[in-house]
């Protein structure tokens, strides 16, 4: 009997947020968050970037997250599947076994995958661990739209997919999302790299029911995945879009959607106001993937 209620307290805490009673659900207010420092260097800036390779990515969800999920389910079996956008779409094949998505973010952090040094910038944005509960409470990072670049201190070696956790902490917001892999080049040029930037759309909504779960199927998306060999760093960034003039007229959408700022300084500044809107990056992922140490 003892194990079955220690069992459903793990399962509540696991859960989230709204779940979570006393202190802990008050650090998981999601309002509240680590942003990067500008006074530190996160990630090298000035990049000479030599070559571009840009994949945009046609979620299949987007234009009907708001239709149900059997719907959802229709759209994105009839789409290429090079974007998963939901984690109950993706096949066992993928998810190697692990049932929910608390599990196989934990064993394919990069934390755990790449023995990040401790040196690395934000590894808690590296801990698998996307729940708001317990210890790891309120660990999450807060992003602007211009992002974060983070120095891995380790190259890579293989990969087949990319997998991405986070919310937006207040509303819903229509965004595009840009992740960066950076290689560094053969030249003696100071900080050039490569950068591989692959990029879809989303309207990402709050934390209530967990973070949003996204997963690059790089197997699809290149020809060769080997040309990512090398890589050392990663970077987040992000657009937001403005809804259109027949969105703005729907109370029903438009009440329910997070404000456009079309420059940086006007998205900050709101941020220092009551209802404050950034982006909530619980975790990165390269699941599956080797490193050089």
């Amino acid at each position: 009997m003892k194990k079955k209620i220690f069992l459903l307290i793990s399962l509540i805490l696991l859960a989230g947020c709204e779940l979570t009673p006393g202190i802990d659900a008050q650090q998981c207010d999601d309002n509240v968050a680590s942003f990067p420092d500008e006074n530190f260097t996160y990630g090298k800036k000035n990049l000479n970037i030599r070559n571009s390779y840009a994949y945009e990515l046609d979620n299949p969800i987007y234009n009907h997250e708001r239709e149900n999920e059997s719907a959802k389910k229709d759209y994105f079996e009839n789409s290429d599947k090079k974007i998963i956008p939901d984690y109950s779409f993706m096949d066992n094949t993928l998810k190697h076994g692990n049932d929910n998505i608390l599990l196989y973010a934990q064993n394919t952090a990069l934390q755990n995958e790449a023995n990040l040094p401790l040196t690395t910038r934000y590894p808690k944005i590296f801990d698998g661990q996307i729940s708001c509960a317990g210890k790891n409470a309120n660990s999450r990072l807060g992003l602007y739209s211009n992002g974060v670049i983070v120095e891995l201190g380790r190259k890579l070696q293989t990969a087949s997919g990319i997998a991405l956790y986070m919310t937006h902490n207040f509303l819903t917001l229509k965004m595009k999302v840009f992740f960066i892999l950076y290689k560094p080049t053969d030249s003696f040029e100071v900080n050039e790299y490569d950068e591989f930037v692959f990029s879809f759309y989303t309207n990402l909504g709050t934390s209530v029911a967990g973070p949003k779960f996204f997963y690059l199927d790089l197997t699809k998306i290149l020809d060769d995945t080997s040309v990512l060999t090398g890589c050392n760093m990663l970077g987040l960034r992000y657009e937001r879009i403005d809804l259109s003039d027949e969105e703005k007229n729907d109370p029903s959408i438009s009440e329910s959607f997070a404000e456009f700022y079309d420059n940086l300084e006007d998205e900050k500044n709101h941020t220092k106001s009551k209802d404050e809107s950034f982006l909530k990056l619980y975790d990165i992922g390269i699941p599956y993937s080797t490193w050089a140490q």
